[in-house]
């Protein structure tokens, strides 16, 4: 019987001995899924800080290129609108040198007269001189 009790002592110690350690190898593994767990959490903060940089700075290009579209859009707009002003000056006949000066300031009035909000009344004694 004494076998016996020592035979079931020493499984007992054994079992005991395999329980310690895979008690210890499983507190092993969760401490290292506890550090990759922080590495994923410091990783995503990582990201987030990442993303909003990234948004501002997509924003600020978006805005940039808008400007710059919208800047080319008034010069086109504007060379256009001085091409426009010269040929309507030019077929009205503003350009000849046979017509007096006085004859092209009146038809370059009559013209700017027939749009709304274009005053050059103060000017016109400026433009007028003989």
């Amino acid at each position: 019987m004494d076998e016996d009790k020592r035979d079931q002592a020493t499984k007992v110690a054994n079992n005991l001995i395999d329980l310690k350690d895979q008690i210890v190898e499983s507190q092993m593994k969760l401490a290292e899924r506890g550090q990759k767990l922080d590495l994923l959490v410091e990783k995503s903060d990582a990201l987030k800080i990442e993303t909003k940089v990234y948004k501002a700075r997509a924003k600020e290009v978006k805005n940039t290129m808008w400007w710059s579209k919208y800047k080319l859009y008034l010069v086109v707009g504007g060379i256009g609108a001085v091409l426009l002003l010269l040929l309507i000056l030019w077929l009205s006949g503003a350009f000849d040198a046979d017509k007096p000066k006085k004859e092209m300031v009146d038809t370059f009035f009559a013209f700017a007269e027939t749009r709304p909000g274009f005053n050059l009344g103060p000017m016109k004694p400026f433009l007028q001189e003989e």
